[in-house]
């Protein structure tokens, strides 16, 4: 899965399963910026690529 940050438009690749089920924080490495993310708020984005 790819996860682009909202704030630099940094991108990332990883394992979606590694995103518990429960709201977790992602913190963008290039601008620090961090958010809550959920895995349900994840695979549904996937859905939408």
């Amino acid at each position: 899965m790819r996860l682009t940050c909202p704030n630099c438009s940094s991108e990332y690749a990883f394992d979606d399963t590694l995103i518990p089920a429960c709201e977790q924080e992602l913190e963008c490495l290039d601008c620090g910026r961090a958010r809550r993310q959920t895995a349900a708020l994840l695979r549904s984005a996937k859905h939408r690529e």
